[in-house]
């Protein structure tokens, strides 16, 4: 699918809403809280797709970052006769075999060690009390 151009400023209101309704079903909105900082900037997190054995991506059946249902992880689990759950599950399987859990809403988001990790963690195993190991870290050079 292509991504829609739109021009904010001949935008209703209720499209615009509508717009954001769809964005924070994919985006948190940045908190200042340390208590819970992006998971990006725990170093804990990253964005991470599959390539073949010429460095060329292997379709996903969506792009990272997509803002859209095909995003979520199990998008297309009931169509067996596509290749994308199956590359899906592939990388889900081999980063969890290193210990990283998947974001519910993203394919492509991994992490290990922060609150979302530790959520996710707690969540697969109700006797886990399972903490973040990493907070966020500052960028005095940003």
């Amino acid at each position: 699918s292509q991504a829609q151009q739109l021009n904010p400023s001949i935008l209703s209101e209720q499209q615009q809403q509508a717009i954001w309704e769809q964005v924070y079903q994919f985006w948190a909105v940045p908190s200042s809280n340390p208590m819970t900082p992006p998971p990006h900037s725990t170093g804990a997190a990253l964005d991470i797709t599959l390539v073949d054995a010429t460095g060329e991506t292997i379709d996903m059946g969506s792009e990272i970052d997509e803002v859209s249902p095909r995003s979520h992880p199990d998008y297309y689990a009931n169509q067996q006769d596509l290749p994308y759950h199956y590359n899906r599950q592939l990388l889900k399987n081999l980063m969890y075999s290193a210990g990283f859990r998947c974001h519910p809403r993203e394919w492509w988001h991994f992490c290990l060690g922060d609150q979302m990790w530790a959520w996710l963690r707690n969540q697969e195993d109700s006797t886990n009390t399972l903490m973040a190991r990493y907070g966020g870290v500052e960028c005095g050079a940003c």
